[in-house]
């Protein structure tokens, strides 16, 4: 099925099943795909053009730059792909020939996170595939002009966030004196000092507050060497008086191993490679397991640390890794019900949530757009890094909510924009663990704004 056809550039439809216009509207097609197992259907692109497809908030290039970027890759066989809803942000994809309107491309009916794969290959400069791999469903065309995604009206005004690190992965704590989370209302206050006044609550994220940053996964019992649980909520209550909104990690997808001692229950919730051995993953030195999130017993350990720590006063939850990757489940099978499911849950009993990555599934409240490196996976699964051009906001647009979008110091500029609600991550621009020491206290006193 063609259609894009504006003489220097045509696209088309092709699947592994059936392809039929189910409707046809003003500017819109609604297209059913039908076939059985785990089937696929493709966007063959000739010609010239720009493209922007949903590697976490976006990314747009021109169609000639990927055959050179695949081959220096050495995946021009196999292509490089993203993963939905892990590392792809949505299903879709934004096409503009280099005359004439463009089009949007999404898939519509999906409210089961089914794990679909994205990958694009070229044969050469001029032919483009974007195969979608998953289960059958409806599609859309939607008609799209230059004037797309362009800024108007007046810049939100810019919120800000602070990352504390108390704990590190190898037990290191740089908290001056013996202060422990005594401390934390010391650290609000020199925030205020260096950055304040704010027109909007501050936030301040913790993590390494319980054994140490990626230890002891999924004990988030906050450490007794800071003071311990009651010490905690005092801090928070302190901070909640400053004007802080107060945040805590949780890491949603992995159990560090030795862990299964104390947590038995989970072990039936492992992911399994296609050899039968536990998926597992090494995090400074440490291996974890990776956990499926339709797992209910592993769901439900994640929302009662969470609401653990809402008893102590956090008002964020950060489920990190949730836009990780899909792990061992096939294109078509279901992958991030689990995790809609405990947002949801974590939400309605009030807990806001922020998640790395953007998605047009996961409800959540802030999206963390990430900074990464480029880090492409074995099997060609793109997880960081924008390979083909950088940074296009065209898609992002198209998903509608209410949500704030967490960004590094380093993309402030490039993200600045009237349709965006941003909240500034002060402590980010670098990626690194921003651990509460000497070098945390100057870089707050340095990156003052």
């Amino acid at each position: 099925m063609k259609i894009i056809d504006s003489g220097d550039c045509v696209v088309s439809l092709e699947s592994s099943g059936s392809i039929s216009e189910v409707s046809t509207r003003e500017e819109e097609k609604s297209i059913a795909v039908r076939h059985t197992g785990s089937g696929w259907i493709d966007l063959n692109i000739e010609g010239r053009g720009y493209c922007v497809w949903p590697n976490r908030e976006g990314e747009g290039f021109h169609f000639n730059r990927v055959y050179p970027v695949l081959a220096e890759n050495h995946c021009l066989q196999t292509g490089l792909s993203l993963s939905w809803p892990a590392t792809a942000s949505s299903q879709s994809v934004a096409l503009f020939p280099s005359k004439g309107p463009g089009i949007l491309f999404r898939f519509t009916d999906d409210t089961e996170g089914a794990h679909r794969k994205i990958r694009i290959k070229a044969s050469s400069q001029d032919q483009v595939s974007i195969r979608f791999s998953g289960r059958s469903g409806n599609c859309s065309v939607s008609s799209l002009d230059e004037r797309w995604g362009k800024s108007r009206g007046k810049i939100i005004p810019v919120r800000y966030q602070f990352q504390a690190g108390l704990i590190g992965p190898s037990g290191e704590c740089g908290i001056p004196g013996s202060g422990g989370f005594s401390y934390l209302p010391e650290l609000g206050d020199l925030i205020l000092a260096c950055h304040g006044p704010f027109s909007k609550e501050p936030i301040l994220h913790l993590f390494g507050y319980a054994k140490g940053h990626d230890t002891g996964y999924p004990d988030y019992t906050p450490s007794e060497s800071l003071g311990g649980a009651v010490a905690l909520k005092r801090a928070i209550e302190k901070l909640h008086t400053l004007g802080f909104l107060v945040s805590c990690y949780l890491n949603a997808r992995i159990v560090e191993t030795e862990m299964l001692r104390v947590f038995p229950h989970l072990e039936e919730g492992l992911c399994y490679d296609l050899s039968g051995k536990p998926v597992m993953e090494c995090y400074f030195g440490r291996d974890f397991y990776v956990m499926n999130p339709n797992f209910s017993p592993w769901l439900a350990e994640l929302e009662k640390q969470a609401l653990g720590l809402k008893i102590l006063g956090a008002d964020i939850i950060q489920l990190d890794q949730v836009a990780g990757r899909a792990a061992t489940v096939p294109p078509g099978d279901p992958w991030g019900k689990g995790y809609a499911t405990l947002i949801d849950s974590l939400r309605k009993k009030g807990l806001k949530v922020w998640i790395q990555g953007v998605s047009d599934y996961y409800h959540s409240d802030y999206f963390e757009m990430t900074w990464r490196d480029l880090n492409i996976l074995p099997d060609g699964t793109i997880r960081g890094g924008n390979p083909f051009g950088k940074t296009d906001l065209t898609l992002l647009k198209t998903m509608k909510g209410n949500h704030d979008y967490l960004v590094p110091r380093s993309k402030i500029e490039s993200v600045r924009d009237p349709d965006l609600s941003v909240i500034l991550d002060v402590m980010g621009d670098k990626g690194g663990l921003p651990l509460v020491n000497r070098d945390y206290l100057n870089d707050l006193e340095r990156l003052s704004l």
